[in-house]
């Protein structure tokens, strides 16, 4: 298992292991309750990865389970591991609602995320001063105690960068709209911009594209997203995507929520497609409609200039 740093990462990882162990067995969700000696519902939270999983149940999993003793440690570590607290989680209550704690606790684990914005400058690109410009402008409720947390938030997401011992690889596509829309002030805007240069050349393992104005439309119309993934294979990833009221985290659907598949079950899931293929098939097409990095950098650089002039 390669390293992470975030608990609600090392959860996920465990409840997707049970939930893959679950599945070659053929059991039902009842069946693995049995043999737990616990509920339907204690299943279910567990392989939600709601609930962490305690270091005994992890014990009696990896010997129903019939795991080589090898791999036990993987585990075990991992359950104590989920058990601590992010530096998000040290913060004062109410300084960010439960969804983007989740948001923010997946984040600091994921190995690679592929984020399209078509507004606004990604969060983890975010300048201090662009941070709060647009905190401040989502909602006219935040008082300035409220405005100066969530930006210490923000700022603070973007230790992945930086992350040891592997940063995180981050792919970002930006439509031009967002380079243009005055964020703050000009000035603001500016340094926003010049910015994006410098992580650029600063971080090899961020990659930023432009969706030029002459591209035309595009799949990002729809709103923006981001994809993340794991560190390990048995995780198919999860899609983020945010409005008004909250934020929705989607996920394949497995037969480990639910049990065996019905035959309509099956049929069902042939009808609708995985909400995670749907949006890296969407985030292919943006590529194509994407400047390749130089021609990114030389449209970044245009606009600068193009503000400053104004």
């Amino acid at each position: 298992m390669t390293a992470t740093t975030s608990p609600i990462a090392f959860r996920r990882f465990n409840a997707l292991a049970v939930q893959q162990w679950r599945n070659e067995a053929g059991w039902l969700a009842s069946d693995l309750a049995k043999r737990l000696n616990c509920t339907v519902t204690k299943v279910s939270y567990i392989e939600g990865a709601e609930r962490g999983i305690s270091v005994n149940d992890m014990e009696k999993l990896l010997r129903i389970f019939k795991i080589p003793e090898d791999q036990h440690s993987i585990y075990i570590n991992a359950v104590k591991a989920s058990r601590q607290k992010g530096w998000w989680d040290k913060l004062p209550e109410g300084t960010i609602p439960p969804w983007f704690s989740l948001f923010v606790g997946l984040e600091a684990g994921a190995s690679e995320i592929r984020e399209f914005s078509g507004l606004l400058i990604p969060g983890l690109l975010q300048i201090p001063d662009y941070a709060r410009a647009v905190i401040a402008g989502g909602t006219a409720e935040l008082t300035e105690a409220d405005i100066e947390l969530r930006q210490r938030v923000r700022i603070g997401r973007q230790g992945v960068l930086d992350r040891e011992p592997e940063p995180l690889r981050a792919w970002v596509v930006i439509d031009e709209a967002a380079l243009w829309r005055i964020v703050g002030d000009p000035a603001i805007q500016i340094a926003q911009l010049e910015y994006l240069l410098e992580v650029i050349r600063k971080y090899p393992r961020v990659t930023i594209l432009v969706i030029p104005f002459a591209a035309g439309a595009h799949t990002g119309s729809q709103g923006s997203f981001t994809i993340m993934d794991f560190p390990w294979a048995h995780d198919p990833g999860v899609v983020y995507v945010e409005n008004q009221y909250d934020s929705q985290f989607m996920e394949d659907k497995t037969p480990g929520r639910a049990g065996r598949k019905t035959s309509e079950d099956e049929a069902e899931s042939k009808k609708k497609p995985s909400p995670v293929a749907v949006h890296r098939l969407a985030w292919e097409h943006l590529l194509t409609k994407a400047l390749d990095p130089l021609g990114t950098e030389k449209k970044i650089e245009d606009v600068i200039k193009e503000l400053k002039r104004r």
